[in-house]
């Protein structure tokens, strides 16, 4: 059975004149009508190549693509099937992960099959990568799972629910020369089955938009087997593509909050909605515990607009599944949640252990009449929300060495304000060539108030400021111009002020101790220490071999941080995180420690 299947799927794709490539850094296959130097996926390419292609005038909302896929795929006699409850008991998973579930009934408890070809839009849950959303686009903890699926396929009719799939994503206005299809065999562990698969992951400039699955041997409770063609795509990623805008969650929203780039609350709010309209209330076993981690993301007492949230993705999921709970039920259980978590955080700050299953107001109430004053309260509330700082070191290497820290960076930007850009660590018949580039990279993320700065005399208001990126070049000149100009002051104020500063190379070295840490300042004799705004570290850029950044290190008799090109951090009060594809250093005179992106290391207050 597999190699008809393999045999069947290399036809397909052959008589399409699809060539079946390998990559040469992934060492994946895929079959594609273009040139390989690499795969297009995310993992190769580390960015999202697809948002460089020219997007349509009139954007696809999930409604009109909900409308257009229903109506495709019920013209090719699918029968479509309503959205099953998300909310699951005795099951094999605690929430509905997938269209093809509809088929559980067959496969765990020998029913008959009523519908042999089907299509659905599914809301689902799947929780298991939420620590990456909102650093990594396209991600995110629910999401309508739009497909076609067809019990005991035919290999032939597998190949057929391919090329359907294939002319619809065409009327979507997709180039299909412009995906590129892995193939991969599966083993899949369902509960206590072994089943295998022939899969093909559908891949459109770095973005999976969907999967398609040919079940060969799924075990029946009766002892036979049967197969199971299973055409599985998001439904957003899909108007993510098509509409190419910066943020997946442009075609989600609301754009109240996806224009202010509120991606954790958004995604988490989207799916707390969809737990608690579904039946979940918060426990500590199960569904409840998953919704209690969930909703320990939106910060009770500092995060706004709840009920807004809910309302609309209350409205949101209705047009696609019927919810059993009302709208007024599903905003109390997830208010009362978010009250609970911000009252055990005021009992953290305030050290008054009374009864936090109650609303914030009523323990506020409680806390002022038998342990503090309401000024105490305001007074302890505003240390703990004292802003933190946020610092983006860059090694200095180019676009697509950085993209993943300037990806993290326009995360933390209100991007209803103006990023501010210093190139004057560069020449200045330079400026315009910086310009160039500095809007094209940040406009492709999203940014699309940026003011170049160069005279540093200028006054900045902080309230108008989203972030400040300082650029590279002669350290020597950038801090000479920092600091004859006032400008130095002004940037420690903006980052103690919790406004991202991101110092790319030079940048990133007048961020730390000492400017001798650069090549063009090492021989610096005089106004040596810079901004000094990491705890008394120094940076270094461009490492190439760890033994030169030592020797600086010994030289200097400072801790320091260093960096490769293709190495970036980002600092945060004093955490600092590797973002990137290459380690950062911590060199303080003992074992130089190396930090492997995604890796988190604490800095020492004063070193």
């Amino acid at each position: 059975m597999h190699s008809e299947v393999l045999s069947a799927i290399d036809g397909y794709f052959g008589d399409h004149k699809w060539l079946l490539k390998t990559c040469p850094q992934c060492s994946a296959q895929y079959f594609t009508k273009k040139d390989l130097s690499n795969c297009g996926s995310y993992t190769c390419l580390k960015r999202y190549a697809f948002l460089d292609i020219p997007a349509p005038k009139q954007p696809k909302s999930l409604h009109t693509l909900d409308r257009d896929a229903s109506s495709f795929f019920s013209a090719l006699q699918y029968v479509q099937l309503p959205a099953r409850r998300v909310f699951r008991k005795n099951e094999r998973t605690l929430f509905a992960s997938t269209s093809g579930q509809v088929f559980d009934d067959a496969i765990y408890h020998g029913k008959p099959v009523t519908s042999r070809d089907v299509f659905c839009i599914q809301p689902v849950i799947r929780l298991q990568f939420a620590d990456q959303v909102g650093m990594l686009e396209g991600v995110a903890t629910s999401f309508l799972n739009v497909a076609t699926d067809r019990w005991n396929s035919t290999v032939q009719q597998h190949i057929e629910a391919v090329d359907a799939w294939l002319n619809f994503l065409s009327k979507q206005g997709f180039y299909v020369s412009n995906l590129a299809i892995k193939r991969r065999y599966a083993e899949n562990l369902w509960s206590d089955k072994t089943v295998h698969s022939e899969m093909l992951k559908f891949n459109y400039g770095g973005l999976e938009l969907g999967v398609a699955n040919y079940f060969l041997d799924i075990p029946l409770s009766d002892g036979t087997s049967a197969t199971m063609s299973d055409m599985s795509f998001g439904l957003e990623r899909i108007a993510w593509a098509i509409n190419k805008t910066a943020s997946y969650f442009d075609a989600v929203g609301p754009l109240s909050q996806t224009i202010r780039g509120k991606v954790v609350f958004m995604d988490t709010m989207r799916t707390l909605v969809l737990m608690s309209a579904s039946g979940v209330d918060p426990s500590p076993h199960d569904h409840g515990s998953k919704f209690r981690a969930l909703a320990k993301k939106v910060n009770g007492l500092t995060e706004g607009s709840v009920f807004d949230a809910i309302e609309y993705y209350y409205a949101q999921w209705g047009k696609f599944i019927e919810l059993p709970r009302m709208l007024q039920v599903a905003h109390r259980i997830i208010r009362s949640e978010l009250d609970r978590n911000a009252n055990c955080a005021l009992q953290e700050i305030t050290g008054f252990t009374g009864d936090t299953d109650v609303s914030q107001e009523e323990y506020l109430q409680e806390l002022t009449n038998k342990h503090l004053s309401i000024d105490q309260v305001r007074k302890l509330m505003k240390e703990k929300e004292k802003p933190i700082k946020k610092i983006f070191l860059g090694g200095g290497g180019g676009e697509k060495d950085s993209v993943d820290l300037d990806k993290r960076f326009v995360s933390l930007l209100d991007l209803t304000k103006t990023l501010i850009y210093v190139p004057v660590a560069m020449k200045e018949e330079k400026y315009p060539g910086c310009q160039q580039w500095f809007t094209s990279v940040f406009f492709s993320l999203g940014v699309t108030k940026i003011e170049m700065l160069t005279d540093l005399h200028q006054e900045i208001k902080l309230d108008q400021v989203a972030g400040v990126y300082i650029g590279g070049g002669d350290t020597v000149k950038l801090w000479q111009e920092l600091r004859t100009s006032g400008f130095g002051a002004t940037l420690r104020q903006f980052i103690e002020q919790g406004v991202p500063v991101y110092g790319g190379s030079a940048g990133a070295i007048v961020l730390g101790k000492d400017i001798r840490s650069s090549t063009e300042g090492k021989d610096q004799v005089t106004d040596i220490a810079t901004l000094d705004t990491i705890s008394g570290y120094a940076v270094y850029c461009h490492l190439k071999t760890l033994a030169d950044a030592q020797v600086v290190q010994k030289a200097l008799n400072l801790p320091m941080i260093a960096l490769s090109e293709r190495s970036g951090a980002c600092l945060q009060d004093q955490e600092l995180e590797v973002i990137g594809f290459e380690s950062v250093w911590i060199l303080d005179g003992d074992a130089p420690l190396e930090i492997k992106p995604g890796g988190k290391h604490t800095l020492k207050i004063g070193k």
